[in-house]
Order: structure tokens, then sequence, then C-alpha cells
């Protein structure tokens, strides 16, 4: 008698089918015995492959099984738990003596995911790592499967609607690799790629966009259509609408082409729209979520600098209604229908928010049904969240989140940087502000961010086992991913293993490789930020530590935790845009802390009967004003004139009229005095004159002139 069997009806999805047989060479992995995977239509069928086996394991999916359905009928099993929902999954075990004593273990799945991530779920349970196939990582062995019935479980709905991963900065690594195994970036790579996402239980994809064009390279829509068969949803990436890669205007522009030879939505309006409504037409019948908007080729700017921020807005605004109008025609009529996402990156940020004398795009009837993607700053820092108003947003937010990341000022590519406990940290914030609806990460390569990565994707898809309530659990997280990539190792060595991960990420977070410069190290010591690291300074070993470590830091968590909870502090203050001098001279500040010069100085305030004190932070310690030292101004030694340069230095230091021509410009120019405070004049602001704020002017200050 065999072990175990696989049986299915012959009406199951295609895509299910091939993962049950993925799901059996995992148990062939384990047991070195490959289950057979056998189909049918009834359950005398399924009676008779029962007489062969100790188990039969039976994926199905509800609306898509006769054998569900009578077996819903006749009372056996109860899906109310999952009908209805969206990629749930339940496993049932039935043991009835028409079944000559066989187990059946039914994998039931509320839609196709539901079953693939049922079925996956078994592989889990045997030890077999989601990388089994991207990596090659083999499960220990086992003489048994040993299902049993106490295994029973209901798997509920993701907590994030849409989790993938962006394949990004692909060259040379993935490009090379695709190439040279595969020919290019076809369905051999993408069944790779699918699986993997599968097996960690993602849905969204934006597929490799530096030089492939998804929609071609399958040969033809070959991709498109294999994803379609796994339940891929796809995307393109921010800068790419209506289902069409940046490459593929590359290829299909030219003097004679229908799409023109400018992407520019005013100058080749017609080539542009006709180039969005081909591919909306070509892959608009698969399951997308639909990339809306515009920027310039290769991710840059839409229009020039001389541009103004209305420009910016009214163009994009013509953009959305025109893609809008395009998906209604050639998608589905009733375009709410239609999930579409329009990324806030890099300067559509401030073209959705505008300012306070041009209405941005929030509020816009084109973004009504809209995902709204907010994003990190390419390092993994969360640049803005939703507010409670904002919440109300019937699309709902996503969050476009980095692990990898090529461009300005610093890439960072070559190794996994990203710490756990921060990406805990920002990835909380962002769902409990909201953003639930699209998580998407840069990955890269994919090759070395596999441990991030998981954790970003497990966060997405179980948020209640490791979202707020699992503070302090990315230890635990690591030793638990450790235990399941190398479980053929020791106790002792995964320990050692996790040690090295919380180890090194939490340490190179610190400064990426890619950002050492000359004079990071010196003389074997590495400068610290001091915003992060901390010693005591009444501690003569001066013991450098985190300063999250600190018993200070963790007061102060609680007591600002407090301030929040009894209104002193607003909970949308990390979304709130306005800079902290101006909430101080507004009175929503209460206290900031500066260095002396300032408490000294008379502050500006809205409320001209305001005033305010300042208290020493180490009273019982003598400190001057500005200590001779507390700036060294240096000249450089290949200065061709450094006798003039120190003359120019010494000038500042004693002549009051040539430090205030430095430091403030002309008077009545570029400065006024009102009540010994320096203002611009009336018609000078801070956008036309930059002499009350230029770079490295504090290096310069006199206290005694200020």
């Amino acid at each position: 008698m065999e072990e175990i069997i696989f049986w299915m009806e012959e009406a199951a999805d295609s895509g299910v089918k091939k993962i049950a047989d993925k799901v059996a060479g995992d148990v062939e992995l384990v047991t070195d015995r490959r289950p057979r995977v056998l189909y049918g239509t009834s359950q005398e069928e399924l009676a008779d492959v029962a007489e062969r086996a100790e188990t039969v394991i039976v994926p199905a999916t509800v609306g898509k099984s006769r054998l569900l359905e009578q077996m819903e009928e006749e009372k056996r099993i109860g899906l109310e738990q999952i009908r209805g929902k969206r990629e749930c999954y339940g496993w049932f075990f039935l043991n009835d003596p028409e079944w000559h004593g066989t187990q059946i273990l039914l994998i039931a799945g509320s839609d196709k995911r539901g079953t693939i991530y049922g079925l996956f779920h078994l592989s889990e349970l045997l030890g077999v790592s989601p990388f089994v196939d991207w990596c090659g990582i083999r499960p220990p062995h086992r003489e048994h499967v040993g299902l049993r019935a106490s295994m029973a479980c209901v798997a509920g709905e993701p907590s994030v609607r849409y989790r993938g991963f962006f394949i990004n900065d692909e060259w040379p690594a993935f490009g090379t690799w695709c190439n040279r195994r595969f020919g290019g970036f076809g369905t051999s790579v993408y069944e790779h790629v699918f699986e993997l996402l599968l097996r960690l239980k993602g849905n969204y994809l934006w597929p490799a966009m530096w030089s492939a064009r998804f929609g071609d390279d399958g040969p033809g829509l070959a991709n498109a259509k294999l994803a379609d068969e796994y339940g891929i949803i796809m995307g393109m990436s921010h800068h790419e609408p209506c289902l069409r890669q940046g490459e593929e205007y590359k290829y299909l522009r030219g003097k004679d082409s229908v799409y023109g030879d400018a992407w520019n939505f005013r100058t080749n309006r017609e080539g542009i729209i006709r180039f969005w409504k081909d591919g909306l037409l070509r892959r608009g019948k698969f399951e997308n979520v639909i990339t809306l908007g515009m920027r310039g080729e290769a991710d840059t700017a839409i229009l020039g600098e001389k541009a103004t921020l209305e420009d910016n807005i009214e163009l994009l605004r013509d953009v959305l209604k025109t893609q809008n109008e395009l998906i209604r025609e050639c998608v589905d009529e009733d375009v709410k229908r239609v999930p579409r996402m329009l990324a806030l990156y890099k300067e559509v940020e401030a073209f959705f928010y505008g300012n306070d004398q041009t209405a941005g795009l929030m509020g816009s009837e084109e973004l009504e049904d809209v995902i709204l993607l907010l994003c990190d700053d390419n390092y993994g820092n969360l640049r803005t969240l939703p507010t409670k108003e904002m919440r109300t947003h019937k699309g709902g937010y996503g969050m476009y989140y980095h692990l990898d990341y090529h461009g300005w000022p610093i890439s960072y590519e070559w190794i996994n940087s990203s710490y756990l406990p921060k990406i805990w940290e920002q990835m909380t914030t962002a769902y409990e502000f909201g953003v639930r609806e699209l998580w998407i990460v840069n990955v890269g390569d994919i090759a070395t961010q596999e441990f991030p990565l998981s954790y970003f994707l497990d966060m997405a898809y179980d948020f209640g086992r490791w979202g707020s309530g699992a503070v302090n659990q990315t230890a635990e997280y690591t030793r638990q991913w450790t235990r399941q990539q190398f479980g053929s190792f020791t106790e002792e060595i995964q320990e050692q293993i996790a040690d090295v991960l919380q180890g090194y990420t939490r340490l190179i977070q610190k400064r990426r490789p890619e950002a050492m410069r000359a004079m990071v190290l010196r003389d074997g010591l590495m400068w610290a930020d001091f915003h992060t690291m901390y010693y005591d300074i009444n501690d003569d070993s001066q013991t450098l530590i985190p300063m999250e470590q600190t018993e200070t830091f963790r007061e102060t968590c609680k007591l600002v935790r407090q301030w929040v909870d009894d209104g002193i502090v607003s909970k949308d203050d990390l979304v709130d845009k306005t800079t902290d001098a101006s909430r101080y001279q507004n009175g929503q500040v209460l206290v900031r802390t500066r260095n002396p010069e300032e408490a000294m100085s008379k502050d500006v305030f809205n409320d001209p009967t305001w005033t305010h004190e300042y208290s020493e932070m180490y009273p019982e310690n003598k400190f001057y004003n500005r200590i001779p030292l507390g700036n060294v101004m240096c000249i450089n030694r290949n200065s061709k004139n450094p006798e003039r340069a120190l003359m120019f230095l010494n000038l500042l230091q004693s002549d009051r009229e040539f430090y205030d021509m430095v430091i403030y410009g002309i008077a009545g120019e570029t400065y006024v005095l009102n009540d010994g405070i320096v203002d611009y004049p009336e018609g000078v602001t801070s956008t036309n004159s930059n002499y009350l704020g230029w770079g490295g002017q504090w290096a310069l200050y006199k206290s005694d002139y200020m």
C-alpha cells in the first residue's frame, strides 16, 4: 500500500494541478518516494484510489469542485469559514468506512490561490523551505510524512490584499543568469519566479524591466498566460502605466510608428494613447493591478525644470482621466471593478499633495477608487502616511518599500543590508495607519535578499502573527527562518547562523558597504551616527551601544506613548508635513531641544505675547555659549593664498559689519531687523533668496553678533 496519493478532479485549475505536482516533488525530497498524482471525476473513483493508500490528499477549490459541493451537502464538511473569502484554505481530515479506513486530507481553497497556499502548507509542515527551488535548499530526511487529524486547520484571509516583490536593478546578476541559463526573460525564468512568490504566500509581481519586456519575452504573451495560470496578479513598476513597460516603447517608437517618436503626452498625445490602449487590449483580460500616471522616460521627471507645480499637476490630471477612459473602453465599463494604482514616488508625491498656493491631486475624482501607493525614501524610511481624514479614501493605500536600491545618492545592491527590527518598525507603522491594500518591495536580483523578503511577505500575509503584536520578535523569526533553511544542521549551528544574521545586519545597516568612503574608517575607529549610537558621559569606559538598548530610550518610548494616549502628542505627528520650527512658532510643540545660542535668543512666535524659557540639560556641568573649538575652520593646504583665507576668517570674527554682510547680506535688500530679529524684507522670501539659510551658515556663527 502506498503511503500517500494525490487525487484531483479533472476540472481543477491547471495551475493547481501543477502546484500539486510540485508538492508531490517536495514529498519525494523528504522521503525519497514520490507520491502519484491521479485525476478523476467522482467520489466513486476517489473511493477506488483510497483502497491503495494510507492517506489520499485531495486539493479542491470552492466553486470549481463538484466533490466539495457533494461533501458539504452530505454534511461531511463545512465551508462557511472560507466561502466568499479571498485566498483562504481549510484542511479537513475524513475517515469514512466507505474509504476502507484510508485517511482523506481534503485541502479546500476559497479560490485558486487559497488552494495553492493550502498545498504549500503541507510542504512547510514537512520542513521544506520556500527556497527549495530558487536556492536548491534540501530538507531533512524523514521516513514517513505522518499526517494526522490534529493538523486540521482553517487559514483566514491574508492581512494585505496584494503582496509581492519587484525584480529591479537586474543587471548584471539576474539578467546574466536569465540569458545564460534560459536564453532570456521568458516563461522558463518566470516558472521559477512564480513558484517562489507563491511559496512565500505572495500574489503580486512587478517583473524585470531594465531590458526586459514581460509582455513580449514569453515569447509573446506566454509570460502573462503563465502568471494567470498560477494565479499571479501582475503589475508594472511605478512609472510604467497601462500594462506596458518602458522598454516596449523603446522598441516600438519611430518616425513612422503608430505610437510616434516622443514620450510626450503634449506633443504626441495620440501616439501615447494608442500605445496605452494596445497594452490594455492585449493584457487587460488577465488579473492585474494596473499602474496609472506618467513619468518621463527611464524613470525621470515628466516635465522640464521650468515647468511649474501647477503645470505638472494639470498634465497628470489629464493623463489619469485619459487612462481611466481607456480602461473603461478596453477592460471593464465599470472602472471601479478594475484594480488600479498610482505610485506617489519621487516628484509625483508633490503633485498629489500640492502646496498652499496650488491644489494637488488629493481628492480628485480620477483617483476615487485608485490604490494610492506611498513610498519609502529608498532607504527603508517611510516618507509619509495617511492622516485620519485621508484614511477614508475608497481605494485604500499601499507601500513601495526597498531592500535594494539603484540610484542617487548611493546605491546598495551587493548584499542584504536590511535589519528586521527596522522593517518591523516601518511596516507595522504603515499597517496601523491603514496601509493595507498593497505591499510591494524592491528586491533587486532577488538573490541575497531571501531573508528580509521572507519577513516582509510573512508580515504581509499574517500581520496578526508578525505585526504590531509581535514586539521584539524579530530574533524569534530569525531562529525559525534559520531552522527552515538549515534544518539538516545541528541546533547549535542553526543558533550560530541566526546570531550571524542578526548581528551582521544590525551592524551593516548602520553603514552599508556601498556607502563606505574615505574617512569613514580612520585609525581603526568607525564614526558612529550620533542619532542611533549612545554612550553615557559619566561612564569612563565610554561603551558604545545602540540607543534602542538603553533604559533611557525605553522610558522615553513609554512617556511618548502616554503623551499620545493623553492627547498631548497627535497620533498623526509622523505624517504632519509642517516643520518642527513652524509648529513651535504656532504653539503646537511644547518643548524643543536646541543649542545654547538658540535657547538664549528671542524666538519668533506668531503670537507676540508668548515668551519661552529654557533649562539646562546638564545643570551640574558648566558649559560655554560657544567654546573656542566649537567650530574649527580649516584652510586647505593646497590653497594658493592661505594668508588671505586666514585674514577672511579673522575679519569674520572681528568685524560686525563684515559678519552681517556674509551671514545676512545687504541691509534693506536681503534682510531687515525687526525688534532685533533678522527677517526678510517685503517681497523677499526663502524661495527667491537664500541669504538667511544657506548651507553651512551655522558653522560661521558668532554668538556676540547674533
